[in-house]
């Protein structure tokens, strides 16, 4: 299920819907908004206004 954030607009929050999203942000200047996969990552862009960054993968090999 697709959640919807909005950082900015007339209610911010994470929205279920599209159509909750589009109430929030339609002519709203300045609308900060974005779709998330998982409800973490959507909770993390209403508080901080960006998305998550990704982890750093760091690989070690072993040499022989």
């Amino acid at each position: 299920m697709p959640y919807y954030a909005v950082n900015r607009g007339r209610r911010t929050g994470v929205f279920e819907t599209w159509d909750e999203c589009a109430a929030s942000v339609d002519k709203y200047a300045g609308a900060r908004f974005k779709k998330f996969k998982n409800l973490a990552d959507a909770r993390y862009f209403v508080r901080h206004g960006k998305s998550k960054p990704l982890q750093k993968i760091t690989t070690f090999f072993r040499t022989m």
